[in-house]
Formats: C-alpha cells, sequence, structure tokens
C-alpha cells in the first residue's frame, strides 16, 4: 500500500525480523528499555527529557503488569520514551543493515498527525481575501500568505 521508492520489499520483512528480534532481547534484559536507550539519546544533540508528548509515548517495560495507560503524572512520565527514539536506537544499533525500514519509518513519521498547519493557512487566507478585497489576484495572496 504505501509506494515509496527504492523499497525492496523481501528485504523489507527480513529487516524486520532482525529488529523484532533486537526489541525481543531488549526487553528480556533485566534494564528497562528506557534506560538503556537513555545514553544513545542523551549523546545526541538537542535532547530535552522535558520535551515528551504523551500521545506519541509507548510503554518500556514490558513487565509492566499496571493495564492503567498513560498517566499525565511526572512519576510516572520518566517510563515512557518517545516512539522517534526508539525507533532511532533500533535502527542505529546495525545501521547498515536496515535501509528498507529506514524508509519505511521515515516515511510514516512524516504523515502529519493533525491538519491545523492547514486549517490555518485557510483562516489567514479569509483575512486577506474578504468582501472588501476580493479582486486580489491569486498570485497576490500566494506573496502575501
Amino acid at each position: 500500500m504505501i509506494k515509496i521508492d527504492g523499497l525492496d520489499r523481501d528485504e523489507l520483512y527480513n529487516e524486520y525480523c532482525e529488529i523484532k528480534f533486537i526489541h525481543d532481547e531488549m526487553k528480556n534484559k533485566n534494564v528497562k528499555i528506557n534506560e538503556q536507550i537513555k545514553p544513545y539519546i542523551s549523546s545526541k544533540n538537542g535532547y530535552n527529557p522535558k520535551s515528551i508528548i504523551n500521545s506519541n509515548q509507548i510503554p518500556c517495560d514490558a513487565n509492566d503488569d499496571d493495564n492503567d495507560g498513560l498517566l499525565n503524572n511526572d512519576a510516572r512520565t520518566n517510563e515512557y520514551i518517545q516512539s522517534d527514539q526508539l525507533w532511532s536506537y533500533l535502527l542505529n544499533i546495525k545501521p547498515k543493515t536496515t535501509p528498507n525500514m529506514k524508509l519505511v519509518i521515515a516515511y510514516v513519521f512524516s504523515i502529519r498527525c493533525s491538519n491545523a498547519f492547514v486549517e490555518s493557512i485557510f483562516s489567514h487566507m479569509s483575512h486577506l481575501w474578504s468582501d472588501y478585497q476580493n479582486r486580489m489576484n491569486i498570485e497576490l495572496v500566494e506573496a502575501e500568505l
């Protein structure tokens, strides 16, 4: 269903299986996944542990028996990691062996979560192109936006 140039679907399955195996090994360690990923993420520039968005978090401890979902309190926040950080870590363990999976993940993360940006453009356009200023040509509206 995804049309990505240069994507080898047969090799993609092999890469998926390899990454799943690596993730399963991480879950089976005595150390939580977020503790395994923190050194990698903190070594990257621009890491800000306070910039965690609840809708983009996934549980990092597979052995957690609580079924209470995501909580907004700060004590529970440290037990979650961002999904992009997890994928960054998984794809960079063996970077040369996952080119197809990188293409898919980059495609998925490029999809916008909302249409707020587009709606803001229409809002700005409605302020510029009113009944009073209805003779503006398209090029002028584009320049204003």
